[in-house]
């Protein structure tokens, strides 16, 4: 049915005729392919909250990749009021979570009608004097950064500071400085410039994809409750954790906690989505809508800016 007309020549007699088919074909599945390529696919396959969720492997909102030499030229990335010459009001200052939070804290400046700043480099703790060689991170530019980004604040008299990291990756201490040590030494010496310190403990991680995996539940109907991580006392510094928030609060620094904010009503696990919203755009990266749904409230009620 199919080589046989071929090889008699029933149909395509003449070669000429055989290659402009074989043309026209080609021509036809890469208009077919560009025409899949331009629209993702056919996403009206999907309901609207699918294709969002499936979308979010492109959020790009709030990342920054910022490096030393940035901070010296003072490159540093404006949040909040972007008008010219706006005196700044606060900094934010951290890793690819702090990135993600970006979002939040741009919003309740915008809102205030304050200005900030963004200084982040992802793997790297916002902390003085330290860096960590591990699985999750290797920047040896780390120290470099953070001295520049020290320096910018004591230069630009910046009066307001939040710290933000995936502390837990973090902890691999041989022949370096303590996380512990690091933080508090770092809170210390914002303190001693007068300036006022957050430090916001690391929001809720969990082993799958969220994204994904809320994009399955909407197509298969499928419950993913139990794959929710459950509250417990972690805020990513270890099991001392405790004792270094106490520390830090008496150098004078303050503490931002998200996790309360991540309850569901009865208190048995964490959530993930809000209003078929995901918090997530992958395992424990915040979405950028989901940075504002979660930590807006956190920080209109905590954040209370030196001077205003």
């Amino acid at each position: 049915y199919v080589e046989t007309p071929f090889r008699g020549r029933a149909i395509f007699a003449r070669r000429n005729e055989m290659f402009a088919f074989g043309l026209f074909s080609v021509a036809l599945v890469f208009m077919f392919g560009v025409t899949l390529t331009l629209n993702g696919g056919f996403p009206s396959r999907f309901s609207a909250e699918t294709v969002a969720y499936a979308r979010l492997k492109d959020n790009r909102q709030g990342i920054h990749e910022l490096i030393a030499s940035d901070i010296r030229s003072g490159r540093l990335v404006t949040i909040g009021n972007s008008q010219p010459g706006a005196a700044v009001d606060l900094l934010l200052w951290g890793d690819s979570h702090a990135m993600a939070a970006a979002p939040a804290v741009d919003q309740f400046l915008k809102d205030r009608g304050l200005a900030g700043l963004q200084a982040t480099a992802s793997a790297t703790a916002p902390v003085l004097g330290a860096y960590w060689q591990n699985e999750f991170t290797n920047r040896s530019d780390a120290i470099a950064f953070n001295a520049a980004v020290f320096d910018y604040i004591k230069q630009h008299h910046i009066a307001n500071v939040i710290l933000i990291g995936r502390w837990e990756n973090y902890t691999d201490d041989k022949g370096q400085t303590s996380l512990a040590s690091a933080l508090l030494s770092t809170v210390k010496q914002l303190a001693e410039q007068g300036i006022h310190t957050w430090v916001m403990l690391q929001v809720p991680s969990h082993h799958f994809n969220v994204p994904r995996a809320l994009a399955m539940e909407s197509i298969l109907n499928r419950d993913i409750s139990h794959l929710l991580a459950t509250p417990v006392q972690r805020n990513g510094l270890r099991s001392d954790g405790g004792l270094i928030l106490k520390k830090v609060q008496a150098a004078g620094g303050h503490i931002l906690d998200p996790l309360p904010h991540f309850m569901d009503s009865n208190g048995s696990h964490l959530l993930v989505k809000k209003n078929g919203i995901s918090l997530y755009r992958d395992e424990h990266h915040l979405s950028s809508a989901g940075a504002k749904i979660v930590l807006s409230p956190l920080l209109n009620e905590s954040l209370h800016l030196e001077g205003f």
